[in-house]
């Protein structure tokens, strides 16, 4: 028996078998334009014939072919079988002979699933995902135990296109944080430029979230117990925590009557310590050792560091560590002992004298905004016979040193709340995170260069964030 192929086919039939001129003659009328159709690619193979044919003078098609959906009853006809042919349930076994070397993707979990498989509504299992308040502890747990067991992740796709739509849309506030100030006298808190720089930025990041920022002022007379149930009442579950002075009345919130486990916080800055919550802070390891390596590209070879102890108690010795790793990778011949002053008297005025006539330094770094004053009551002058840079150029008439960007600080701090928030995460503990922004080097005349040009390593502000303190 001859062999051939049906001539301008391209399913390339065998011919030899019954009927096969009746099947050539219908193939070649095939219209041109139904020719250039995009004909499906799939394998076929031989499978169980029917009991009218004969597998020994039959040839079967094995092969990759392109076979329309009008011409698979004829080759049906011929004694060719194609998984394609079985009913529409077959499809996932066709599938799977197709490609072997591919599984089939696992649909994906979804909050319906979980809902089902423990019972519950859609609404308590999205609301138990995000620690809602409105959902018991112990179900958050089940709930979240399950979704972690079936693989349950979130559809960032719809994530992004709701954060995209709330986004898009006009901001209606629809709710309020606080902002606790304790100090003796609350408007001194903000007389300081960059603590109102702090409320600014925050009032702002706030405001264009949707959420209006409050300030609370607690003072000898208040009531903290009252104050918690007003911050309930009102629905204010955040609670911005700015600097605040030893002198204040800050502990009277920290004595157990305030229950800081309903309230999501963060603290600015180092100030105070408890209650044991997010922190957003100037980078001041980093502003010290950038002061420190601005300072010695300015051609200073002797730089001093001088400190006081409310200083170091209000930022936690973050400064002085910054300074004395700077100080690490200099030279020791140029190494000069820290000052460290306890009064800003008369005292403190003769220390400072001794230790500049005993280890001559040429430049002073220090956080006191008062330092050039102190310096020039001694008869030195700045910046002829020393310079002088500050940690912190607001609020104080030496402008060479770091600007600690307190705009970024303030609307991180607001951004850092409201995420608390949304995941409905309250309350202290140990292992709070700290988000720490960089500031960067500025000029001033009380520290003119002594080299002809210099670097300039001034850079755009970056954030950083540290890993979570012990």
């Amino acid at each position: 028996m001859q062999h051939g192929k049906v001539m301008g086919h391209p399913c390339g039939i065998a011919s030899g078998l019954p009927g096969k001129r009746q099947v050539g003659e219908r193939l070649q009328v095939v219209s041109k334009k139904a020719q250039k159709r995009t004909w499906r690619k799939r394998r076929i193979t031989a499978v169980d014939p029917p009991p009218s044919h004969d597998l020994s003078s039959k040839p079967l098609l094995i092969g990759l072919i392109r076979l329309r959906k009008s011409y698979r009853p004829i080759a049906r006809d011929c004694g060719y079988f194609c998984p394609l042919l079985r009913q529409r349930s077959a499809r996932s076994e066709s599938r799977s002979f197709i490609s072997p070397m591919e599984s089939a993707p696992q649909p994906r979990t979804t909050i319906r699933d979980i809902a089902k498989a423990l019972g519950l509504s859609r609404a308590a299992i999205s609301l138990g995902l995000r620690n809602s308040p409105q959902i018991a502890v112990a179900t958050c747990q089940k709930i979240q135990a399950a979704a972690a067991a079936m693989g349950y992740h979130p559809n960032l796709s719809a994530t992004n296109l709701a954060h995209f739509r709330h986004s898009s849309s006009e901001k209606t506030v629809h709710s309020a944080m606080a902002w606790i100030n304790c100090w003796k006298d609350p408007a001194d808190l903000r007389k300081f430029h960059q603590f109102d720089l702090y409320w600014r930025s925050a009032r702002d990041t706030a405001e264009s979230a949707g959420y209006r920022l409050e300030e609370f002022v607690v003072d000898a007379t208040s009531n903290v117990a009252r104050l918690q149930n007003i911050l309930l009442t009102r629905n204010i579950h955040g609670i911005i925590i700015p600097p605040q002075r030893r002198t204040g009345y800050w502990p009277r919130l920290c004595d157990g009557t305030f229950d800081w486990s309903r309230f999501s916080a963060v603290r600015i800055g180092h100030s105070v310590r408890s209650p044991s919550v997010s922190v957003v802070a100037p980078d001041q390891v980093g502003n010290c050792m950038q002061a420190v390596e601005e300072i010695s590209a300015r051609g200073y070879e002797r730089i001093g560091y001088v400190t006081f102890r409310d200083i170091r108690q209000s930022t936690q010795n973050w400064f002085l560590g910054g300074f004395l790793l700077a100080q690490i990778a200099l030279p020791v011949s140029r190494h000069v002992p820290v000052l460290y002053l306890e009064e800003r008297d008369s005292s403190d005025r003769n220390r400072l004298s001794q230790w500049i006539k005993r280890h001559k330094p040429d430049a002073i770094l220090t956080e006191w905004n008062e330092i050039g004053k102190l310096v020039e009551s001694l008869e030195i002058r700045v910046p002829e016979d020393i310079g002088v840079a500050v940690l912190n150029t607001l609020d104080c008439d030496i402008k060479a040193g770091i600007y600690q960007n307190p705009e970024l600080i303030g609307a991180a701090s607001a951004e850092v709340l409201i995420a608390l928030m949304n995941r409905n995460d309250r309350g202290a503990s140990p292992n709070y995170r700290t988000t720490t922004v960089m500031g960067k080097w500025q000029d001033g005349p009380t520290l003119p260069s002594k080299v002809e040009s210099t670097p300039s390593k001034e850079s755009a502000p970056q954030e950083r964030k540290s890993a979570p303190a012990k």
